[in-house]
């Protein structure tokens, strides 16, 4: 009886995602977007692939210097894996990224379409916590000594000015997780590999790193 519930289950989705889904996976993303961060000025596709369809814009925070950019589409879909390891995995199996930035420039976006190929192109999952690793150097938009990529949905605020809060989203009844990507050094990648994602985080905020890159 599981395994048909599955089934009817995979059937309905792919039935409605094979159809016109990408209209209305879009506009409901984009939305969300403006009402929580603010009206759109940038967007790029992201990837050649014709599925699944993303997207990433670029969002101003009110009239400060101050930029968000996103993805949508990425949520649209499960990613593969999580089951295996949370025992929510509803909680976590469908994310979109963001990334914030004083200057409105595409390094955002470019850097969240490296990282939304993870998940499908791989058959894998992006999740709180998660780290991506390089060397000193690897993300030169982001300064010099920039190493890794830390993922998290509470990243720590900017003089007492926390991030904007994106949660709300849901797709086909499961909730939508947004994970901001902050750009770390190598002091802060080694915290969160051998010990852990909060150890970073705290490190971060105790020497001014924020939500903000």
């Amino acid at each position: 009886q599981v395994l048909d519930q599955k089934v009817a289950e995979s059937r309905d989705f792919w039935t409605w995602r094979r159809g016109r889904a990408w209209p209305e996976i879009r506009s409901v993303g984009l939305a969300h977007l403006e009402a929580r961060v603010g009206p759109q000025d940038g967007a790029w596709p992201i990837g050649e692939e014709l599925f699944p369809e993303i997207i990433a814009t670029r969002h101003r925070v009110g009239q400060d210097q101050l930029w968000v950019t996103a993805t949508t589409g990425l949520s649209a879909q499960r990613m593969a894996g999580v089951e295996q390891y949370l025992d929510d995995p509803d909680g976590a199996a469908r994310i979109e990224l963001a990334i914030a930035r004083r200057t409105a420039d595409q390094a955002g976006a470019d850097l969240l379409g490296a990282l939304a190929r993870i998940p499908f192109g791989r058959c894998t999952w992006l999740g709180e916590g998660h780290t991506i690793g390089g060397a000193p150097g690897s993300y030169p938009a982001f300064g010099p000594d920039k190493a890794a990529l830390l993922l998290t949905a509470t990243p720590p605020a900017a003089d007492g000015w926390p991030a904007p809060d994106l949660r709300g989203l849901s797709r086909r009844g499961t909730p939508v997780v947004y994970l901001w990507v902050l750009v770390i050094d190598e002091d802060t990648f080694r915290l969160a590999r051998g010990r852990d994602a909060r150890a970073a985080l705290d490190h971060l905020a105790a020497t001014g790193g924020s939500w903000i890159q």
